[in-house]
């Protein structure tokens, strides 16, 4: 046995959170749209983003480049909402600590290194987003609604360069020097040499790193005849991967890697078999099966059909695609017919993806939880006894029930920005109050916010469908998602206000829709809910405002009706102490006036607003009210998600 111990100490920054400049090199250029992301490196790696005006032109840049760049260094932002994907962490443990919004930038020198000329020119040579993904591992060509798609049908581990890749060019460089009369030795040698030179283009990945390792200590132990067991070599390259990168260890690529070649290892007798599809159904199932663990910690789904569409998309893409990639990077004018071939992949992966049958959602629980599945799996590989695999699938099946006995209730408003979104959850039973939405990207779908937050958000605590879908009127940064939603989860009805929301109406299933007009009402599990407002000229006045009983508390929700809606809300009703104010249009000056404050005392304010907005949401004036009566309030651009359990008396527990 060997073992590599590698120290890592701590690391730190030689920049601070300020406005300063900053000379570097460039190693990463990502244009999308009206953004540029830069990756420079001097002492440190740090990333500079540049929104591009109309009409701007920026220097002609290219890898290798030193730029000087004027601009605000900031941390990268953490996870603002429990599970989902911390950002901060992943650029620290790439070692990048500050982002830097870019002013302005300007060129000092043109590239001469040599490295970097070779990585640009592949990059200008290989434009096809496809041949950037099989040849240079760089998906970012690649659509989003596609690598969605790829995911969703548990296929995307086929689109990164990996072992399948490293060995299917290892075997193409040693059949053309066999050919050409080369010996062992030399042709070891030279595909080594390949493989290191490929290896610093494409990045150290962890499925490359583990492709080109995996290569050079298995052709040496066969080409020697050191006589090394497999499972001893594999420890062997992850030890060293350990020491090359010990960050490596939460890289969700990493894990999937050398999880399921530990398995295929161990059981490679089991696997041996004369029937190409015969093997591949063992291999796709028992690769499926020991990366659930992986799965259901990072993603919170499984797709039982993965195993099914692997016996589809693996010989797809290892026979036919990958190799017609290599063909078509060196004869490009058959790139049309290559492109016939993606058509067809992409429009049958985004098929399938809409098959919601044998995706199963599986709520986050205590690690310990996970830790006693990798475990299990572990014994089930050594042991091969199927008494094992029967309690992992049992404890699995407990697991994935646990949503449909959940006893919880609580209320949590979301941080999505600038904009509402706000989730009631009693008894497995769910009620979501707008959606959240950029202001440019409008009622589209994009999604962002969607695949972001909600849909994470919704997974980790085991929401498999909405009830109610509540849209409180037509504004972008409240229903901006409703679209996305509806098309990628269940949502059994769907409450639009009676306004102006025609336009967005026809873009939902009309058999689902119902117009919340004044003293509508909605009771679901413990919760109550009427909508007091009236139909109105302006949108914002006519947002429909729900007053809630929940286990004898109060809760009312104002979406973004404005002073105007509230002094019609005093005359018409006596609504008495109020437990929870939802604050109207994010904390601006136009709502939550003093006379509702008297009127209804609240024992707390919520105030959903984005970080830095251009509105300057909440407004001075609104925080000035609620110190003045003193009313403790929340902020989702402070405090990120705010949940509120329902179960408890007091209003002390918040959090994300």
């Amino acid at each position: 046995m060997i073992l590599i111990i590698r120290l890592s100490l701590p690391n730190t920054s030689i920049y601070q959170e300020a406005p300063q400049e900053f000379t570097g090199i460039i190693e990463k250029i990502n244009i999308q749209e009206n953004k540029i992301s830069i990756t420079l490196k001097k002492k440190e790696r740090v990333i500079g983003t540049l929104y591009q005006k109309e009409k701007e032109s920026l220097p002609n840049l290219h890898l290798g480049d030193q730029i000087n760049v004027t601009g605000t260094f900031k941390r990268p932002s953490v996870n603002t909402t429990d599970y989902l994907f911390n950002y901060q962490k992943y650029c620290e443990r790439n070692h990048i600590f500050y982002l830097v919004e870019i002013e302005s930038l300007k060129q000092i020198k043109k590239n001469h290194n040599f490295y970097y000329y070779l990585k640009q020119r592949c990059l200008d040579y290989l434009t096809n987003p496809y041949l950037r993904t099989f040849l240079l591992g760089d998906k970012t060509l690649l659509e989003e609604t596609i690598k969605r798609s790829y995911q969703e049908n548990g296929i995307s581990h086929l689109f990164a360069i990996s072992g399948m890749h490293i060995t299917l060019l290892v075997n193409l460089i040693s059949k053309g020097l066999k050919k050409l009369k080369v010996g062992e030795n030399t042709i070891f040698k030279s595909t080594m040499i390949f493989l290191l030179i490929y290896l610093s283009l494409i990045g150290p990945s962890p499925s490359v790193v583990r492709g080109v390792l995996f290569y050079f200590f298995f052709t040496l132990n066969k080409n020697y005849y050191f006589y090394i067991k497999p499972i001893n070599l594999f420890l062997v390259i992850l030890s060293i991967s350990f020491w090359i990168n010990p960050y490596n260890i939460y890289d969700v690529g990493y894990q999937y890697s050398y999880t399921i070649s530990f398995t295929l290892i161990s059981l490679s007798k089991e696997l041996q078999e004369k029937n190409y599809f015969h093997s591949l159904l063992k291999v796709s199932f028992l690769a499926f099966l020991v990366s659930i663990p992986i799965t259901i910690y990072s993603f919170y789904q499984i797709n039982l059909l993965g195993i099914l569409y692997n016996l589809f998309f693996v010989p797809l893409i290892s026979l036919i695609i990958f190799p017609m990639s290599l063909i078509v990077a060196m004869i490009k004018p058959l790139e049309p017919i290559y492109q016939i071939g993606i058509y067809f992949l992409e429009k049958i992966s985004l098929l399938l993806s809409k098959i919601t049958i044998g995706k199963l959602i599986f709520k986050r629980v205590p690690f310990p939880i996970y830790l006693f599945y990798g475990l299990l799996l572990f014994s089930f590989i050594i042991f091969k006894n199927r008494k094992i695999l029967f309690l992992f699938l049992s404890v699995l099946t407990i697991h994935y029930l646990l949503p449909f006995f959940d006893n919880q209730e609580y209320l949590k408003m979301i941080d999505i920005g600038q904009g509402d979104s706000i989730l009631l959850h009693s008894k497995n039973k769910n009620i979501l109050v707008d959606t959240g939405g950029y202001e440019s990207f409008g009622p589209s779908r994009d999604g962002t916010i969607f695949y972001h937050t909600l849909q994470p958000l919704f997974r980790s605590i085991g929401i498999h469908k909405l009830d109610y879908l509540i849209l409180t009127h037509g504004d972008k940064d409240h229903l901006g998602e409703a679209q996305t939603i509806v098309d990628n989860m269940r949502v059994d009805k769907i409450i639009i206000n009676d306004n102006r929301m025609n336009v967005y109406e026809k873009m939902l299933p009309k058999e689902k829709i119902t117009r919340g007009k004044q003293g509508f009402y909605i009771h679901l599990k413990h919760i109550r809910m009427w909508q007091l407002n009236e139909d109105l000229e302006d949108e914002n006045d006519s947002s429909q405002i729900y007053y809630v009983i929940w286990n004898r508390k109060t809760i009312l929700l104002t979406g973004d009706a404005s002073i105007k809606s509230e002094q019609l809300l005093l005359e018409n009703y006596d609504l008495g102490h109020i437990d929870i104010l939802k604050a109207g249009h994010h904390g601006s000056k136009t709502s939550t006036s003093e006379e509702l404050l008297k009127k209804i005392t609240p024992n707390v304010v919520l105030i959903s607003c984005g970080r830095d907005n251009k509105f300057k949401h909440p407004n001075v004036e609104t925080i000035e009210k609620l110190r003045k009566y003193h009313i403790p309030y929340h902020r989702t651009d402070i405090e990120g998600t705010i949940t509120v359990n329902m179960k408890k008396k007091k209003y002390n527990e918040y959090g994300k």
